[in-house]
């Protein structure tokens, strides 16, 4: 037991730098917690609104008592979804596995240490969905004391089904591209099969709930035959029932105790198997070409990049959001979009458009890790005979030839089929840039003043830094918290002058992150070791 603490306490302090938070000044400290209590705030009220409509909705159909199972199924969805890519490499592929194994450690203190760090982050996701329910369903029913425990006890076991299921799946994925010698692809096509079965059932959302409406005297019977878990969920909450709340943590924590216990008995074999990599030996000498160094850093960045999986579908949620829209856009006329996204005018799709792309610049953001994914590595760079400037340009290149050309054929194809004016597309294009650029050099302004340079796996790096986590929470919350207040200022100033405002913020942006790259960026490149 004293060896699963130290192992868990250690990776917990490892991964997020918590002694070197604790180190720093009072003033940064104050700064550090306003940003965290600001973001956690922002995205708190966000899914609050979301909630309060589901709930609103499901009241009209005297369906209310089915919200709490609505949200711990999207709770238990997301934390399976996360934790299916997670799980390969917080679990199985961890770059501190030859020096844990070779330690006079059981196996099973290993396993558990792991899967307890998975479960606490999981626990953590699962937060900002069924938090926001539990208290919507607080307001709209009249609850007893009772039901606040019930729901703190639902919320402690949630995430335990959806990571045993994604531990099982990562360990299938992991041995399956051990088999080949183009694991990397193979990874990714696995894993981005898996990303458009996940929109295919989202995508039948609306079929799913008409059918929930159309059967509502049968859906419990219905849940109790083919999702047991959730109808445990609704009897708990809707009937306060002590016996399905026994036999609910009975089933996750019978669950957790077997899976680990069959894990842990041949943890470490399955570990050396999946490490098992297929090569070939037909090397052939060829011709040594040369290129220009900011084309040789390019491509190095390039190489690395798609050499991990993680890293590549942690980014490429945007990239796959706008590609999707763009195609469905196609299949659908302007009318059925208004009525989708709830849109009274066609000038209306502009505006969307204009807060999707600054979004999905932000979110698929590759910079934020690109110092820490050099790991060990970095000194390479460092001692080669080229200027910091050059690398700067070449992490920044990779970023921007990834998102640009994704947006600008989604620019096109809604041109066509939306019925964009030429003016608007520009305008778009633009913004597109403009974030683009901002999202960048924020990324690796944050990765340089966050490095992680000694992260067990690329899972931490892409997924739980510090540096990760702030280059795409902040800029979210402030573009949701900026979309909540303009309906405040709607009448006051015109969206013409607002777009203005916004391509001359993003233009300044720019030129100060661009200022401070070439001048405290160096520097700090320079420090880290």
């Amino acid at each position: 037991m004293k060896n699963l603490y130290l192992l868990l306490k250690t990776r917990l302090l490892n991964t997020y730098n918590i002694k070197k938070l604790l180190n720093v000044s009072k003033k940064r400290m104050v700064i550090y917690i306003a940003i965290v209590i600001y973001v956690i705030t922002t995205l708190f009220i966000s899914v609050y609104e979301m909630v309060s409509n589901v709930a609103n909705a499901l009241n009209e159909y005297h369906l209310i008592t089915y919200l709490p199972v609505l949200f711990y199924l999207l709770s238990t969805f997301m934390v399976f979804m996360f934790t299916t890519y997670n799980a390969k490499g917080s679990m199985f592929n961890s770059k501190d596995n030859d020096l844990l194994f070779s330690m006079p450690i059981k196996h099973s203190d290993i396993l558990g240490s792991r899967l307890i760090y998975v479960y606490l982050w999981n626990l953590m996701t699962s937060l900002f969905f069924i938090a926001p329910t539990f208290i919507v369903y607080a307001i709209k029913v009249d609850v007893p004391f009772i039901y606040y425990i019930y729901a703190f006890i639902i919320f402690i076991l949630l995430p335990i089904i959806p990571t045993i299921l994604a531990s099982v799946i990562g360990m299938i994925i992991a041995y399956l591209t051990s088999k080949t010698s183009r694991k990397n692809w193979v990874e990714l096509i696995l894993y981005f099969l898996f990303i458009a079965l996940i929109y295919y059932v989202i995508g039948k959302s609306d079929v799913i709930i008409n059918y929930i409406v159309r059967n509502s005297n049968n859906l419990e019977q219905t849940l109790k035959l083919f999702f047991y878990p959730l109808y445990l969920v609704y009897q708990i909450i809707a009937s306060y029932d002590i016996v399905s709340l026994i036999i609910f943590v009975i089933l996750n924590i019978g669950l957790f105790s077997i899976f680990t216990y069959i894990l842990s008995i041949n943890y470490k074999k399955i570990i050396v198997k999946l490490q098992e990599e297929k090569t070939r030996s037909n090397y052939v000498m060829k011709e040594l070409k040369s290129s220009s160094i900011l084309k040789n850093l390019y491509f190095k960045e390039v190489k690395r990049y798609f050499s991990s999986p993680i890293y590549v579908l942690n980014t490429s949620f945007g990239l796959i959001l706008i590609l999707i829209a763009s195609i469905a856009s196609v299949f659908y006329d302007k009318e059925q979009i208004l009525v989708v996204f709830e849109l009274s005018t066609n000038g209306q799709i502009f505006n969307l458009l204009v807060v999707a792309i600054i979004f999905i610049a932000f979110v698929s953001n590759t910079t934020s890790s690109s110092i820490s994914i050099e790991g060990k590595n970095l000194w390479i760079l460092k001692t080669i005979p080229v200027r910091v400037e050059q690398i700067f340009k070449g992490k920044l290149l990779l970023n921007i030839s990834l998102l640009l050309p994704y947006i600008y054929i989604s620019l096109i194809v809604l041109y066509f089929t939306i019925g964009l004016t030429l003016v608007e597309l520009l305008i778009l294009s633009l913004i597109a840039t403009l974030s683009s650029f901002a999202s960048a050099q924020f990324g690796l302004l944050v990765n340089l003043k966050f490095p992680k340079m000694d992260a067990v796996s690329d899972v931490v790096i892409v997924k739980r830094s510090a540096s990760a986590i702030i280059s795409v929470l902040f800029p979210i919350a402030f573009i949701m918290i900026s979309v909540l207040f303009y309906p405040l200022v709607d009448k006051l100033i015109s969206f013409n002058i607002l777009l203005i405002f916004i391509i001359i913020l993003l233009s300044l942006i720019n030129f100060v992150e661009h200022y401070l790259l070439n001048t405290w960026g160096i520097k700090q490149f320079n420090k880290i070791v």
